[in-house]
């Protein structure tokens, strides 16, 4: 399990993805407005907000959805994660960089055409490096607003 490895990390849920899953289960004339009320959720100010936001997101959709409301309501602690961070930066934490490697790797089509699993995996190594040496150097929206709060914040947790 990960938090051996990584006991003190924070995880955080894609809440667009989280957003698409609810939306493939309800009835296509629902899924406008429930979009919109679940952004409404990931983009309030603070953690209370969202909470708010999604009891009245809750009360309206539960009798009709309560399979999905329950899913979502499952995973909320993972899908708030991001509201523990400064304002300037939450927008690039709730949307997860690692989907975005995910969807990079399955754009490796040679895979199905390499001898071994062991070729495979070398690719993939080398297609995580390249985008690991090209995200190493950017610069997180908002970072520069807050990074003196992250500093802190995480010298706590890793003293």
């Amino acid at each position: 399990e990960i938090r051996k490895v990584f006991p003190r990390a924070d995880f955080q849920l894609c809440t667009i993805h989280a957003s698409r899953n609810f939306e493939s289960e309800v009835r296509e004339y629902d899924v406008d407005i429930i979009d919109s009320q679940l952004k409404q959720i990931f983009l309030s100010d603070d953690r209370e907000e969202a909470i708010k936001r999604f009891n009245e997101f809750k009360n309206i959709w539960e009798n009709k959805y309560p399979k999905q409301v329950y899913n979502l309501e499952r995973k909320l602690n993972y899908l708030f994660t991001y509201f523990q961070y400064p304002k300037p930066i939450r927008r690039s934490i709730h949307s997860n960089i690692i989907e975005i490697m995910n969807k990079e790797i399955r754009r490796i089509k040679t895979i199905d055409s390499l001898p071994t699993e062991e070729s495979a995996m070398k690719i993939i190594y080398l297609r995580v490096a390249e985008l690991n040496e090209k995200w190493s150097h950017r610069v997180i929206n908002g970072y520069f607003k807050c990074k003196d709060e992250l500093m802190e914040m995480f010298s706590k947790r890793y003293p």
